[in-house]
């Protein structure tokens, strides 16, 4: 999926809110302009934000999409090209920030119209990327359904979890499920793992250290519905980690 930059005439926000309800979606990722700069990033388009295109019609080629979109719509949608200045963003990656602590947040949506292959990958990719960013093995989730995956969702989580060299995670979750098929696959694959019953968690958060995600779905039903992944700030992670000391003992599932 490419990324592009927007220039329109006027209106966008309902312009963007039309092309929604047509089956048609620009996401847009928090990566502003500035942030960028400071780094030796530099954007060449008309937007201070960086957009993808996804739609629904899987007759429609991309090319058909943009054109649609721009003669309907009067958006015009431009490739995405960026220059790096290597001295100032090598200079940036090594000084202090001066006491600054610049976090560059990014948020995508998991789309109905990708296939089920193609959002697990981007939750794996996520997961690899605060993975390697800690250096850790151990992986915290909670998620109220997670005991709620047939067995080749399970299956596919497992390998995931491999991939991502994950040897110990906790689960917690509140609605019982397939517990003794998961727990099988896991020690097949040498994961330790605990699973607690606790009713205190709404979102998916996914955390390793002091890094982590969040997903608006339950792994077993990513491309139900449209829904939001987003990396969280190192504060929020602290915040969650505390929340759930605050909250101990938890009943272990059996």
């Amino acid at each position: 999926m490419k990324n592009y930059t927007i220039a329109a005439e006027d209106d966008l926000g309902d312009k963007i809110t039309k092309l929604c309800c047509e089956g048609i979606y620009i996401c847009i990722e928090q990566m502003f302009r500035e942030d960028l700069e400071n780094m030796g990033i530099m954007i060449q388009g008309k937007s201070h934000v960086r957009y993808t295109l996804a739609w629904q019609d899987r007759t429609k080629t991309e090319q058909d999409i943009i054109n649609y979109i721009e003669e309907k719509h009067n958006i015009k949608l431009e490739e995405l090209i960026a220059t790096i200045d290597y001295d100032r963003f090598f200079s940036y990656l090594s000084s202090p920030h001066q006491g600054t602590n610049i976090e560059i947040l990014t948020e995508e949506i998991l789309h109905p119209n990708l296939e089920k292959s193609d959002l697990e990958a981007k939750i794996a990719s996520y997961l690899s990327e605060i993975s390697t960013q800690t250096g850790q093995q151990d992986l915290i989730i909670t998620d109220p359904w997670f005991l709620h995956m047939e067995d080749d969702v399970q299956e596919r989580l497992v390998q995931l979890l491999k991939n991502a060299n994950i040897k110990n995670i906790i689960i917690y979750t509140q609605k019982q499920g397939k517990k003794d098929d998961f727990t099988s696959k896991l020690n097949a694959a040498n994961i330790n793992h605990t699973i607690y019953k606790t009713n205190i968690f709404h979102d998916r958060f996914w955390i390793m250290g002091d890094c982590g995600f969040v997903v608006g779905t339950s792994f077993n039903t990513i491309g139900e519905k449209i829904a939001l992944i987003a990396h969280l700030s190192s504060d929020d992670v602290e915040t969650i980690c505390n929340l759930i000391k605050e909250n101990t003992p938890y009943e272990e599932f059996r």
